[in-house]
């Protein structure tokens, strides 16, 4: 990218002349003898004046070389603005002032620079014409009307290779202005015209191409996404059709893994069940065991002579007589039986098969309700037995009174109880 051209402004322009009319007064330009020595002090003025105020404004810094190109171009400035009053407005005897006084509308500093650096004609034009093909004015320095830019050839700036070149050389030249030529508005409208129309139809052809390109982006973003689209439905399918292929291995592999569970878990009830009915074996045949040795040992309780033994069929017939026999026979044939009832009622026979098995409650419920029969047909054979002599009377009136004291057999070496009976006063 070029560098952005540097352009002075209408205001760095007036500073510019102001500084060196008061230069060219004061006698102050005379007494340097140098170019660079004259235009560094106008140079720094201007800078003072504006870019130092305001840089927003006056961007640039110029420089003595800067400053004297700038008062050599303003010449061909002042000879161009006049060029146009000339072409625009033809002279008359009576309207050369006015046409100079227009032409601060074309440069506003028109004035100014005729005031310090004088009224300069303009040269004679050509032999071939007023105006050569590339726009020189006449004036053979080579400054275009219309420079690349759109700008007025006000605005450019040579660069002289003459470094020592002053506006003490400028001499005016006598000569008459040449009258202008004759303008040709149908044609100069014609090419306007068709400058626009040109214009227009390029504009046109940009329009067109940035459309077509919009078009093309279009649909290559439309062929993207239905690519993309396809693509996810393709892995859609693949993953689907996958899926189904390698559903029935995982249902097998899961149906041998709950096989598998199945059969585990029946092993292990089958040994918990086995433990459980050898534990509940050993209990009833203890349980069992415990109450036959306790049966045995009641069974061999001596007779007494009063209620007599567990073993004996008619018991003592000295005191209590058939009452007691009657009473007392055949106790342990009864105590077989309720035994073998209360074995059929639980359902703990040996050997019975039930479906649920032994459990502790019915071998607990056996063991205590065996317990308290016993307990039970005890008591109500010791009332029994003890009812007829505690009547208080006998047939004679006497008061009988049994005393229950241990006989000791020394045969048997075993103790017996004996009644004895006494009379009351």
């Amino acid at each position: 990218m070029a560098p952005r051209r540097k352009k002075w402004t209408e205001e760095e322009e007036r500073s510019l002349l102001k500084k060196y009319a008061g230069m060219v007064a004061d006698g102050s330009l005379s007494c340097l003898r140098s170019r660079e020595r004259r235009f560094r002090l106008v140079a720094a003025h201007v800078n003072a004046a504006h870019h130092a105020v305001k840089p927003s404004a006056y961007p640039f810094l110029w420089t003595w070389k800067d400053a004297a190109t700038k008062v050599h171009n303003m010449r061909h400035q002042y000879l161009l603005a006049k060029r146009k009053l000339l072409a625009l407005d033809p002279p008359r005897s009576a309207s050369v002032d006015v046409a100079e006084q227009r032409g601060v509308s074309h440069w506003p500093n028109f004035l100014l620079y005729r005031s310090v650096f004088g009224d300069a004609p303009l040269p004679d034009p050509a032999p071939g014409g007023a105006f050569d093909n590339d726009g020189e004015l006449g004036l053979g320095l080579g400054f275009d009307s219309k420079p690349e830019g759109g700008d007025e050839g006000a605005d450019q700036e040579v660069e002289e290779e003459d470094e020592g070149f002053d506006f003490n050389e400028v001499v005016p030249i006598a000569a008459e202005p040449p009258p202008p030529p004759a303008a040709d508005m149908s044609s100069m409208k014609a090419r306007n015209a068709t400058r626009a129309e040109m214009r227009l139809r390029e504009w046109e052809a940009r329009m067109e191409e940035r459309d077509e390109e919009r078009e093309r982006a279009r649909k290559e973003r439309a062929k993207a996404a239905l690519e993309a689209e396809e693509e996810r439905e393709q892995r859609r399918r693949q993953a689907r059709h996958q899926w189904m292929e390698e559903e029935p291995e995982w249902e097998e592999r899961m149906d041998g893994r709950r096989q598998e569970w199945k059969k585990r878990v029946e092993g292990m009830l089958s040994e918990h069940r086995a433990e459980i009915e050898g534990i509940q074996a050993r209990i009833l045949h203890e349980q069992q065991s415990l109450i036959g040795q306790l049966l045995g040992v009641l069974s061999q309780r001596p007779p007494s002579p009063v209620f007599g033994g567990l073993s004996d069929g008619g018991g003592s017939s000295t005191a209590l007589g058939n009452h007691h026999q009657l009473a007392h026979s055949h106790p342990v044939p009864y105590l077989s039986q309720m035994i073998q009832g209360l074995h059929h009622v639980t359902g703990i026979v040996p050997g019975e098969q039930r479906a649920g098995g032994d459990g502790p409650d019915d071998h607990f419920m056996a063991s205590a309700m065996v317990i308290l029969s016993f307990l039970s047909w005890f008591s109500s054979n010791s009332v029994v037995a003890l009812m007829p002599l505690l009547q208080g009377k006998n047939d004679q009136g006497i008061h009988t009174v049994i005393h229950l004291h241990p006989v000791v057999d020394h045969t048997s070496n075993t103790k017996t109880t004996s009644v004895g009976k006494g009379e009351a006063d």
